[in-house]
């Protein structure tokens, strides 16, 4: 009893406090509504300074880990070579380029003369392809023994030809050279490439000084725009540079926009027509919208600020206004069923203040544990988590503000509205719907007349009133209570099974949308080109001071 006690006396302290803040905001709703938009319109003018972070690496790779001090350190040793003598495996930054993959449109046998000339006209024109600054390839490319490192090139050589007419092509070396990395989906006899359907070149690129990375990065651009002109009767081409992946996680963000903007206007129809109801007076369809209002006004006021304190934008950000439209309606509803239960008799800041009390700690509750929850992940020391987690937990506190001040300033202007006695969208007095307009027809009475809400019920819509009605006369009988137990156990059965099957993977192809040039690429080069990744390893020597009594004695180990 005494915790009883003590459970009562804190929830009406608590919700004495809401009740007096509803109090305040029911007597002044248009100051409080001002000063919430126009806060969350001047937080928004941060998004001038919004960045985007596109860099696959940096994104989902964990931040200061000890990969990248090594990498720091090597970078501080060895210095980029790729304009004299290039190996791609002594680079310590991620290697620029542009790849093409042929295949031919029929899967035959790419190793003929007619299949190699028809490729080679593809890479001459790559090759002689000139930038708006003057510059080709050949001014780009990486150098190795003064010649352009291009793998693949070595197809177009006189003595690969050779051989290939003699049918003494070997594999996986050429001499010294790997040709693994060149042929897929290979048929090998003996040692002796027979076939091969399918054939990459990687034009390397300069990255030795600022102005070559800028350049070579101007070619990757001017690559695409050349790869998309050209047509080839008999093969089929796919192209990819080094930041291709970067560039269509960035170019998905506009697709995002586009379903954003579709959601948002599903969830103003949806919420519009969960409060309609067919009476000019009583009607609340415009709180509904409200609500979807208040949401876009926190995500803005998130955006806002995040982009003025240098939080860089990421791909997965434009996951947050969907969820965060979620959190704003449930809260919307809550404060509505809310004022549906105040009592009709008070005035209408007291009527405010028994929303907040009712609806207030339940809406804050909810608010505080998203916001714990995401304020635990900003500590991720994943960069892409991190501004994710603060993003979006910041857009759930202002979605709560403007819930507690925006939205129960609309509550409170639209009690005003109906106390005074005025039509739902155009503000003029009704006439009552049970003296004048009884005899009027229906279409009439709907548009025209209303009806003083007497109780509870008169105040919800269809839609708000059917849970009540008949999910909870289901509910409490027990063959139902049975089969949502049974229903409950079967799900987390399914959801145990399906956590033992899961798996780490990292799939590209998940990354991109289906008609992009960079998911057919990729395809092609998982599928006949296993990536293989060289281990270095540095060895440095430290200076050991050893003292005795005697002399001081200098060692190197």
């Amino acid at each position: 009893m005494a915790c009883r006690d003590v459970y009562s006396r804190v929830e009406k302290a608590i919700g004495n406090v809401f009740a007096r803040y509803g109090v305040f905001v029911g007597t002044y709703p248009w100051i409080v509504l001002v000063v919430s938009v126009l806060s969350c319109c001047l937080l928004g003018i941060g998004m001038i300074n919004l960045t985007s972070e596109s860099d696959v690496e940096k994104v989902y790779t964990p931040i200061d880990s000890q990969a990248s001090k090594d990498r720091s350190t090597i970078r501080s040793l060895f210095g980029d070579h790729s304009g004299s003598n290039f190996y791609s495996y002594s680079l310590t930054e991620d290697n620029l380029y542009g790849s093409v993959i042929f295949q031919s449109k029929d899967s035959a046998n790419l190793l003929t003369l007619a299949y190699i000339q028809e490729m080679n006209t593809i890479r001459d024109q790559i090759w002689s392809n000139v930038l708006g600054n003057g510059m080709n390839y050949s001014q780009l490319c990486a150098v190795r023994s003064s010649t352009c490192v291009v793998d693949g090139d070595i197809v177009f050589t006189n003595d690969f030809k050779q051989l290939l007419q003699n049918n003494n092509i070997t594999y996986p070396m050429i001499g010294s050279t790997s040709v693994e990395s060149v042929f897929g989906d290979v048929v090998v006899q003996n040692g002796i490439l027979q076939s091969a359907k399918v054939l990459k070149l990687v034009f390397n690129l300069r990255q030795d000084s600022q102005q070559f990375v800028d350049n070579s990065k101007l070619w990757e651009t001017d690559f695409l725009s050349k790869m998309e002109q050209i047509r080839s009767s008999t093969l089929d081409v796919a192209y990819a540079h080094s930041s291709s992946l970067d560039e269509e996680l960035s170019a998905n963000i506009s697709g995002d926009i586009v379903f954003v903007s579709l959601t948002f206007t599903l969830m103003i129809v949806y919420a519009t027509f969960v409060a309609i109801k067919c009476d000019c007076l009583i009607d609340r369809q415009h709180l509904g919208r409200a609500g979807v209002l208040a949401t876009c006004l926190g995500i803005l006021a998130a955006f806002g600020i995040g982009s003025a304190c240098g939080v860089e934008f990421v791909s997965i950000v434009g996951v947050m206004p969907f969820l965060i439209l979620g959190i704003g309606i449930d809260d919307m509803f809550i404060l509505m069923s809310g004022l549906a239960e105040a009592p009709l008799d008070r005035s209408i800041p007291e009527r405010v203040g028994e929303t907040m009390r009712i609806s207030g700690v339940s809406i804050t509750i909810t608010s505080l544990t998203d916001i714990l929850a995401f304020g635990i992940g900003a500590s991720s020391n994943f960069l892409g988590v991190r501004n994710f987690c603060i993003y979006t937990g910041t857009a759930v506190l202002f979605c709560y503000i403007n819930f507690v001040t925006f939205f129960i300033a609309c509550i409170a202007i639209n009690e005003r509205r109906v106390v005074s006695n005025r039509h739902s969208w155009l503000c003029c007095k009704i006439i009552p719907m049970k003296t004048e307009m009884i005899n009027e027809s229906p279409l009439r009475r709907c548009c025209c007349g209303g009806t003083d809400p007497s109780q509870v019920e008169d105040q919800r819509s269809v839609l708000e009133s059917i849970p009540g009605k008949v999910i909870a006369q289901f509910v409490s009988r027990k063959p139902f209570k049975l089969f949502i137990l049974l229903g409950f156990a079967a799900y987390l059965g399914i959801a145990i099974w399906g956590a033992t099957n899961f798996r780490q993977d990292f799939d590209r192809t998940n990354l991109v949308t289906d008609d992009s040039y960079y998911f057919q690429y990729i395809t092609i080069d998982q599928q006949y080109f296993p990536q293989r990744v060289p281990v270095s390893f540095v060895f440095f020597r430290k200076l050991l001071i050893i003292l005795n009594p005697k002399q001081q004695v200098r060692s190197t180990s």
